[in-house]
């Protein structure tokens, strides 16, 4: 593998970051690659490309030109609330006929990304690297006012890669069956199978599709996604719950922020309630709830319930990396979510709604009539400890 350069140029004492700019620069006679960013603020998408002087439709991010070197330069007035992932594309070349020479055309570039936190000075430079092939170079993403970097070059611009591991073990599930649905009429087909990574990736055309996941001993679970005109590459990581009956929550999520908490609480059987967390694994009827923890993004964070007692269940997700801001909006573009399994099949699935403030999600409630009943509210909350009230 490729080894990605990174640096960290400069560092200052950590504020609230709220100004960015992003510089990419390249050598433009030995190769091409364009700076896109796409930003996501309050549930709305654009993307605002380096070589067109246009920048997001409210002013927030605009772009200019260096007249000297020619860097394309995106100025982020206000990076709190949003989401600004940066990218380096080939955008000369029609993917349909790229040759070889094609695909190594933006690392010959030379092309790198200076991300400058203006507010706390601190600058990042992430670079693609010499020997590397592809048409689209991740970055990194700004979220909630902090960049983080997560460099990867991609082979293909309309490609689907989705990673799938065990709900139990975060291990990766290889032989994993990929079904894909478009919605248009007789445009159903079986892909293949996970390789030894639990990866698979698929070039797909436009449209909106729904993907089916399957493998023996486990449950069968779907997840849904678009393919749109960005071209930008779509990756995703699911886990999948080994067979079981009991009520069994799965929460997964992106590469920022790095720690998301599950919690749970509920009626134990001892007539009295309980409150568990990562911190706080209480055993509930002689077992523990917990079944994995996970502190380095993605997830799973496994719960399952194995001693139901009667009373009322009430779930949440606590953005622990960020337990200690205010309004801050990184879980709401983490794209986590949240699967309930019970009775041996996937029952009900929630996707966090980006855009929204608060450090703390309560996604449902389960009742005493065994009924999922969708709560979806945010809140601040800096101790584990009230997450659940």
């Amino acid at each position: 593998m490729v080894k990605m350069i990174i640096s960290i140029l400069l560092a200052a004492a950590a504020i609230n970051a709220q100004s960015f700019s992003i510089t990419i620069s390249r050598d433009d006679l030995a190769g091409d690659a364009e700076g896109l960013v796409q930003y996501t603020r309050f549930g709305s998408t654009e993307n605002i490309r380096g070589n067109i002087s246009r920048g997001s439709s409210d002013g927030n991010i605009t772009v200019s030109r260096d007249r000297h070197t020619a860097d394309q330069i995106f100025r982020v007035k206000d990076a709190a609330g949003t989401s600004v992932s940066i990218w380096l594309v080939n955008s000369v070349i029609d993917e349909t006929f790229a040759d070889e020479e094609d695909m190594t055309m933006l690392a010959a570039s030379g092309a790198s990304a200076v991300i400058k936190n203006e507010t706390t000075g601190e600058v990042y430079l992430v670079t693609v690297p010499a020997a590397a092939e592809g048409l689209a170079f991740r970055a990194g993403t700004i979220i909630g006012g902090k960049f983080s970097a997560d460099p990867r070059m991609f082979t293909q611009l309309r490609m689907y890669e989705i990673t799938v591991v065990d709900a139990l073990t975060g291990e990766p599930l290889p032989d994993v069956e990929v079904e894909f649905s478009s919605g248009r009429a007789g445009d159903e087909f079986d892909l293949g199978l996970t390789d030894l990574t639990g990866m698979y990736s698929r070039q797909l055309d436009y449209g909106e599709y729904e993907v089916r996941l399957s493998k023996p001993g486990y449950i069968a679970s779907h997840q849904n996604f678009t393919v749109d005109l960005t071209d930008l590459p779509v990756t995703l990581t699911t886990a999948m719950s080994p067979m079981t009956r009991e009520y069994r929550i799965v929460l997964t999520w992106g590469r920022q922020p790095a720690d998301l908490d599950a919690h749970l609480a509920g009626p134990d059987p001892a007539g009295s309630r309980f409150h568990i967390w990562w911190d706080h694994k209480v055993p509930v009827g002689g077992r523990n709830f917990l079944d994995r923890d996970d502190t380095s993004s993605y997830g799973p964070e496994t719960i399952t319930i194995y001693r139901p007692a009667k009373g009322e269940y009430r779930y949440a997700v606590h953005d622990y990396t960020h337990r200690g801001r205010s309004g801050t909006r990184a879980l709401s573009y983490s794209g986590a979510r949240v699967d309930i399994y019970g009775g041996g099949e996937l029952i009900r699935s929630f996707d966090v709604e980006p855009g929204i403030a608060g450090n703390t999600w309560e996604v449902f409630k389960l009742t005493t009539g065994n009924e999922i009943v969708p709560l979806n509210t945010f809140r601040d909350e800096s101790d584990s400890r009230a997450v659940i009230r």
